[in-house]
């Protein structure tokens, strides 16, 4: 249930065959706009045989590499853990901090998509500022409190709630669903890991599959009136009232994922026909853009994403993928650079298991977002998610 490889594995069945299963079980989908129509079938069968074949590679690093024990670290009875000050000291400055920093990134955000009407206006909105890039500690910030075990597990719970409620309400009024899906999937599973009960009774296991099924159907819902987003939420409480969305829940989740697909597609497309295979310059123009001095050169990091090239060429707003960097940087050599994927996740959440489910819970939110985004997005936020944590964690200690 935890495992950071196992929903990597799963989501990216999602996100690049959520078509494939629409075609395949002849599904019903209200989605007029399929980017999947814009490439030929020579193109999507190479595609989804490059995917194919980098999610094997995957799987074969990631279970070769993990050397967690069959009874697993996650297993030990946690309702002993005691109560911990310095985490708690550390998950309230990045709560605070980093909590300030997102509400106003996502005040900016609704702001501006709000004011336009239309989702696609975050692109005004969206920076590689300082102010964006600190916002990322919010969601490590709560997970530091929940495993410091300061609150009960009613308290935990509300927490909890509190931060679902937040994330959807930012989705809700602006459009945007990456980051808060994602942070939302870390806080959920943190807390479920930090204060599970022995076991779910049966109106737990239905209040869970209702909950998720409303959320789904909320991301629909977001996603089909995301250019005209001042009947998002009117359409959202109506569809709850209708029951439609229980029918279309399915496939119109396989659709919204699906998209993402578009983004091996537009590569192999465009490279090397038009685009040059990168040789692991993305990966280079990842790790120095760390450093903030994006103002310095920015044009050494337009070509860092797929979706700053390759998506404005085609004007295919489909997104990005690790899988899209690894065609992009190697060809059908990208495999191997998925197998060098599964492997190094695979020894640092074994590592990060045994010495900090903080760190790892961190970890797995940033890293599921590369099922839906590049390595460009993912190296800055990582780096901030597992660095500025310790970093705090060793001032509060020369503090005291």
């Amino acid at each position: 249930v935890y495992d950071v490889g196992l929903w990597f594995l799963v989501l990216s069945y999602l996100f690049m065959y959520g078509f494939l299963f629409i075609d395949k079980f002849d599904m019903t989908i209200l989605l007029l706009w399929a980017p999947i129509k814009s490439y030929n079938q020579t193109i999507l069968f190479e595609a989804t045989s490059f995917v194919n074949l980098c999610l094997n590679m995957f799987v074969l690093g990631y279970l070769n590499a993990n050397n967690v024990k069959k009874e697993n670290v996650f297993y030990t009875k946690i309702s002993k853990t005691k109560y911990s000050k310095e985490k708690y000291q550390i998950g309230i400055l990045l709560c605070i901090i980093g909590g300030i920093c997102h509400f106003i990134t996502s005040i900016k955000l609704v702001d501006v998509t709000q004011t336009a009407g239309d989702y696609l206006a975050y692109t005004e909105a969206a920076s590689t500022g300082i102010i964006d890039d600190i916002s990322f500690l919010f969601v490590p910030g709560v997970i530091y409190v929940l495993t410091s075990k300061r609150f009960s597990k009613t308290k935990a719970l509300m927490i909890t709630s509190v931060v679902i409620a937040y994330f959807s309400l930012i989705m809700l009024l602006s459009g945007s669903r990456k980051t808060q899906v994602f942070g939302i999937v870390a806080v959920v599973l943190c807390y479920l890991y930090t204060y599970r009960p022995p076991k779910f009774s049966l109106l737990k296991k239905l209040f869970f599959i209702l909950g998720g099924t409303v959320f789904l159907n909320m991301i629909y819902i977001i996603r089909e009136y995301r250019n005209t987003l001042v009947e998002v939420i009117p359409a959202f409480f109506s569809s709850l009232t209708s029951f439609e969305f229980v029918k279309n829940v399915v496939p119109e989740t396989l659709a919204e994922t699906g998209i993402t697909f578009g983004s091996v597609a537009s590569v192999i497309r465009c490279v090397p026909d038009v685009f040059s295979y990168e040789y692991g310059l993305t990966i280079i123009r990842s790790i120095v853009s760390i450093l903030p001095i994006g103002w310095l050169i920015p044009e050494f990091f337009e070509k860092a994403a797929t979706t700053n090239t390759i998506n404005k060429y085609l004007n295919l707003p489909v997104g990005g993928s690790l899988f899209a960097d690894f065609y992009w940087n190697w060809g059908i050599f990208g495999i191997i650079a998925s197998l060098v994927f599964g492997i190094v996740l695979a020894l640092v959440s074994s590592k990060t298991q045994k010495k900090s489910k903080e760190v790892y819970f961190s970890l797995l939110y940033i890293v599921l977002i590369g099922v839906r985004a590049g390595m460009f997005e993912l190296v800055r936020p990582l780096f901030i998610v597992i660095f500025v944590p310790w970093f705090v964690g060793y001032l509060i200690k020369r503090f005291k």
